[in-house]
């Protein structure tokens, strides 16, 4: 109870705080959910015994972190709304360790002039005190080296790990990690599946083929649902199997941006755990691999006019062609779901000679009403940009309004039917003034864009026109209908030959 009474003048005028629970990743002294616990527990007694009125904040993330403290943010964003006269942590650090956001926390706090009570040492922290921002100032700084410190000593600890034969990250198909140890041990029911699959691949069969026969017998994948094609190969090429294990592959410049490293980089410990097959067996899978290739690769004809183009009305799936005697032809759709039953598409092959003729006639109907009179002329079109970018900043301050109205809802001021009904009223609103823009944008953009598709249909279609068959002939009619075309919807049913175009 002296506690309370040591403390008592120093929270005078205190009523409503907000309470900022964090538990980082990158430590490893109590599990995350016991910290959080422990740090929750002092923290609300602490605002009971002094009956202070709290809303509490609580995540587990890296303070050096920003783009992802979904809570913090929250909080932040309350406090420039004045809804607390304090936050209350276990230290300044559980705030930030990041100097942008140390920035963006002591602006927030010296214009909503709230304060931070920090439990560990006790002390009252207030932003308008100059003494005050030299100290935050100060430990924002160490906290953000002490971050990159604890960063460091997490990266060298994995790496001596993984020297150790330890295993770091996901545990791969085939294996189960010790959790006493950190070894890998074989999983042996899962052993005997990738064995298969490697026997199935030097019999012959594709992966394709063998994730087919795996679905079909409902043999569970990795995630525990269907297999599917990448899955497959990178198991079959994976050295993991031969008992290797390679780490440090890229780095994260942040959590979004993932970079290669160079392969004299790479960490690789050889007889790290039990092998599931030997290096001859995994040498024998990446040769068939290789002649697989080589094979492919001089079966392959290049581009084809109409390529990633043509859409199976049926199941979705691309349509592909085929080099004959008579020309090249649209091959019948043989999409297959991943059990390896074929799509029931039933429709005809034709040459594609035919098709791009049939594709040039719509390009001279579609450009007909492209050439209509366009009304606008120069001075309207400066007046269309201008309304515009009125309506873009209206759509703005509706957003904003929107924000407050929440924040009226979430802070008990109006009640939810109220708040329903007025969030409902500028849902309308909002999608009327966005149908005037999206006007607004066709209307600018007219003239260009007419007047540019008419110039790279005129060019295509005199391509069409006048195809010699050579490959270079034929990739620029290719590229020249992927400018203007997304996709072309292909039915043939042997008497009418229908084609649905979906322009750009």
């Amino acid at each position: 109870m002296s506690n309370v009474l040591d403390k008592a003048a120093y929270l005078k005028g205190i009523k409503h705080v907000g309470i900022y629970i964090r538990k980082s990743r990158l430590t490893g002294d109590l599990d995350e959910k016991e910290t959080l616990a422990k740090h929750r527990t002092e923290l609300v007694n602490f605002a009971k015994e002094n009956k202070l009125e709290h809303t509490i904040f609580e995540e587990v993330v890296s303070g050096g972190k920003s783009d992802n403290r979904a809570e913090f943010n929250r909080m932040l964003n309350l406090t420039a709304l004045e809804v607390y006269d304090a936050l209350v942590v276990i230290n300044w650090d559980r705030l930030t360790r990041n100097e942008a956001d140390g920035a963006r926390l002591t602006k927030t706090l010296r214009d909503s002039e709230t304060v931070v009570i920090q439990l560990n040492p006790f002390e009252i922290i207030d932003l308008n005190n100059d003494g005050d921002v030299d100290k935050t100032s100060f430990m924002t700084f160490f906290g953000a080296w002490e971050l990159r410190q604890i960063g460091r000593r997490n990266r060298a600890g994995k790496v001596r790990a993984a020297l150790a034969g330890k295993w770091i990250g996901t545990v791969p198909f085939g294996y189960s990690r010790n959790h006493s140890t950190g070894f890998l041990e074989i999983n042996e029911p899962q052993a005997e599946v990738y064995r298969r699959i490697v026997e199935m691949f030097l019999s012959g069969m594709t992966p394709r083929t063998i994730l087919y026969t795996l679905n079909v017998e409902n043999v569970p994948s990795p995630k525990g649902g269907e297999w599917n094609d990448t899955v497959v190969r990178r198991m079959l090429v994976d050295d993991v199997y031969t008992g290797t294990a390679t780490f440090g592959k890229a780095k994260y410049i942040d959590r979004k941006i993932k970079k290669d490293k160079p392969r004299d980089e790479w960490i690789v410990v050889s007889n790290s755990h039990p092998a599931i097959i030997d290096e001859a067996k995994h040498n024998e899978i990446l040769n068939n691999f290789d002649a697989r290739k080589r094979i492919n690769g001089r079966a392959q004809h290049g581009k084809h006019a109409l390529s990633g183009l043509l859409i199976c009305p049926v199941c979705g799936g691309a349509l592909h062609f085929a080099k004959t005697p008579r020309g090249v032809w649209i091959r019948k759709c043989a999409t297959v779901d991943a059990v390896g039953n074929r799509c029931a598409n039933t429709d005809k092959g034709v040459a594609v000679a035919v098709v791009t003729e049939a594709i040039a006639n719509q390009l001279e109907k579609h450009k007909a009403t492209l050439l209509n009179p366009v009304k606008d002329t120069p001075d309207d079109k400066e007046k269309i940009d201008t309304k515009i970018k009125k309506i873009q900043a209206d759509l703005a301050k509706m957003d904003k309004a929107a924000e407050r109205l929440l924040e009226l809802y979430e802070f008990g001021d109006i009640e939810r039917a109220v708040y329903n009904e007025r969030k409902a009223r500028r849902l309308e609103k909002r999608a009327g003034v966005e149908r005037q823009l999206a006007e607004l944008y066709e209307r600018a953009n007219k003239n260009t864009t007419a007047a540019e598709r008419i110039k790279a249909i005129d060019a295509v279609v005199e391509a069409i026109r006048n195809n010699d068959g050579s490959a270079e002939h034929i990739e620029k009619i290719n590229k020249g209908l992927q400018r203007i075309i997304e996709k072309i919807i292909y039915h043939n049913d042997g008497e009418e030959l229908t084609l649905d175009v979906h322009y750009n």
